[in-house]
């Protein structure tokens, strides 16, 4: 498998194809032509030596849950060379899987963009839109000759075909493998392919942190998805008084919050490429709605996971042995603003109590 980045040296017609305002191909049509429609014109038409590009740039655990559907399209497409697109600090996810021919880092400074926009210009016979942008939709089309995504999006009209609608409890991996279906394959119950392994590093962290130890993860993307700090402090107190070691992981959205967990054994800014092997090593993970409960949860280990207004059918975990604790939400499902309600803030109001039964319950032998 090949990584790819590209110089911020662009020219001005690179530039305007990377912030995607331009010379945008005119397609039509895109959001009337669901499954029944490709069944007649046959996506396989597009050739059996097929280059797929699967566009999801952001985020962590939305990338990771991309996966089953290109690890079903490189296992069940014959001659299908699977290729993905991603925003470059979750490049190194991605990497650690060899049924991907090719992992594509898009620039984080809009200047640089059009160089990848240029290199990948029509390289493909497919891309597949997961991401259901503006941005996005754009970009695929630029890449590729057909192009899948999903009804309902602002850009819709830029595929050639879109899937079904899926309803609001469909969890994310089924809607992912729903394109299956234009390939005339069935979509099999959806497999996580498993995380990956580096047993250096996993014994490094089980030397460092004396055996076996407990992941906390207090952090994410959005301030409204997260726990009160204060409450996985009690989380992390409760952890010591059972006997357990609390590692509390810290990523770039919570730089500022060192200082609080002065005390306590810390990981911060772990690279994506090492989530997995971290995950392996722990024995029990505790943590938002974010990334690292997905990848935690496919290593198999117990998996205790906080939602609040996120639908936690269509975005929770898979795994063995995962708990969901949810809060009720009074915003809509999903809801990726500010809260609507903040004197009543669904995940202010869950009670620790309730996240600690769940961690008693899922590891009731070993507390």
């Amino acid at each position: 498998m090949h990584h790819s980045s590209f110089s911020p040296f662009v020219s001005q017609s690179e530039f305007d194809d990377g912030l995607l305002l331009r010379r945008t191909p005119q397609v039509g049509g895109g959001e009337d032509r669901h499954f029944q429609e490709s069944q007649n014109t046959g996506i396989n038409q597009v050739g059996s030596a097929m280059r797929i590009l699967i566009v999801r740039f952001k985020s962590l655990g939305d990338i990771f849950l991309s996966l089953p559907l290109a690890l079903e399209l490189a296992q069940r497409i014959s001659k299908a060379r699977v290729e993905v697109v991603v925003d470059e600090q979750y490049g190194g996810l991605p990497e650690r899987y060899d049924f991907l021919e090719r992992v594509w880092s898009r620039p984080s400074a809009w200047f640089a963009r059009g160089a990848l926009a240029r290199v990948l210009r029509g390289g493909f016979d497919l891309a597949i839109d997961l991401q259901g942008t503006p941005a996005s939709a754009v970009f695929a089309r630029l890449a590729a000759r057909k192009v899948l995504g999903f009804p309902g999006k602002r850009f819709s009209f830029l595929y050639d075909w879109t899937s079904p609608a899926m309803s609001e409890d469909t969890h994310t991996i089924e809607g992912n493998l729903a394109f299956l279906r234009y390939f005339g394959e069935e979509p099999p119950e959806g497999r996580i392919p498993p995380v990956a392994s580096d047993e250096r590093y996993e014994k490094e962290l089980r030397e460092r942190f004396g055996g076996e130890f407990t992941l906390i993860h207090p952090g994410g993307r959005f301030a409204h998805k997260r726990y009160p700090r204060e409450r996985f402090r009690r989380i992390a107190e409760w952890l010591r008084e059972k006997g357990r070691r609390p590692v509390v992981l810290l990523g770039p959205d919570e730089a500022g919050d060192v200082s609080c967990w002065s005390h306590y054994d810390r990981l911060e800014d772990v690279s994506p490429d090492r989530l997995g092997p971290l995950m392996r090593a722990a024995s029990l993970f505790i943590g938002n709605d974010s990334g690292p409960a997905h990848i935690a949860a496919a290593a198999g280990i117990p998996t205790v996971v906080i939602f609040g207004p996120t639908n936690r059918f269509r975005w929770s975990p898979r795994g063995n042995a995962v708990r969901v604790v949810s809060a009720l939400c009074r915003c809509p499902p999903g809801w990726a603003k500010p809260c609507l309600h903040p004197e009543q803030w669904c995940l202010g109001r869950l009670p620790v109590e309730e996240v600690l039964r769940a961690v008693e319950d899922l590891g009731r032998k070993k507390l």
